[in-house]
């Protein structure tokens, strides 16, 4: 389980994190909504150990990782797997060695490393791409091949930060669906950011809404979908203007 206790984070003079405090329990997949630039990806930093807090607690299967120094961070950071925006692929590698990357940093035989990164590959449906390099694969399948990279170490906990972000509708749902056949072969917890309001309803077991600085909401898609609060209303259907017939008659023309 992943708690987090009163985290707050400044940025300068820019208050992002104000006390934030949530749990994410095991198998379940989180997803975490909010307007840009409202801390959302801080967040998903913070609970991995990248950045650190300014007070406040997460704590990881019960160990709190903020006052961990780097080494004593290192094998509860190997529980994590990282999808980022863009992939972060190195585009001197081919796409077996990037997913192979994390093995080899960890010295695993090379023999494991063929299973591991093809068993992956096949799970994203990328062995035909094994030796190409990421300036010749497509948007999607730098996604696929991050989200490889990202489980081939079998983390017990799997982040992603706007896996959906720059896709068409068609990829983006292939996204989502192989978000979904990870969580089913590797029984990860799950924790993402998106603005993909579609993305999030079909991956989440639970979705929380960040509004200044702190969790103003959580609840199942469902409960998400059905609620009465003006603010999540607001974010879902995508109004700027939070007069209650505007908002209301938004949402039922969706």
């Amino acid at each position: 389980m992943i708690k987090i206790e009163g985290l707050q984070k400044s940025f300068g003079e820019t208050d992002v994190l104000r006390g934030v405090d949530f749990e994410i329990p095991d198998g379940e997949t989180v997803v975490i909504i909010g307007r840009s630039g409202g801390g959302k990806s801080v967040l998903l930093k913070h609970i991995c150990g990248l950045l650190k807090p300014d007070a406040g607690r997460v704590l990881v299967d019960g160990v709190d990782v903020v006052p961990l120094s780097e080494s004593e961070l290192r094998p509860i950071r190997k529980q994590f797997g990282f999808l980022f925006q863009g992939a972060a692929l190195f585009d001197s590698m081919t796409l077996f060695d990037n997913v192979a990357f994390p093995l080899r940093e960890d010295r695993l035989a090379e023999s494991d490393v063929e299973q591991r990164v093809m068993e992956m590959l096949t799970l994203v449906d990328l062995t035909k791409a094994r030796d190409k390099k990421p300036s010749e694969l497509s948007g999607g399948m730098r996604k696929r091949a991050g989200l490889a990279r990202a489980c081939v170490a079998h983390p017990k906990y799997l982040l992603y930060d706007e896996p959906t972000t720059g896709l068409d509708p068609i990829r983006a749902d292939n996204i989502n669906d192989l978000i979904l056949r990870l969580r089913d072969h590797l029984h990860v917890t799950g924790v993402a950011v998106t603005h993909d309001m579609k993305s999030a309803f079909k991956i989440a077991d639970r979705i929380a809404l960040l509004h200044e600085g702190r969790i103003h909401a959580v609840g199942t898609p469902l409960e998400i979908q059905q609620t009465t609060d003006p603010l999540v209303k607001q974010f879902i259907a995508g109004v700027s203007d939070l007069n209650q017939e505007t908002l209301y008659g938004a949402t039922k023309n969706n």
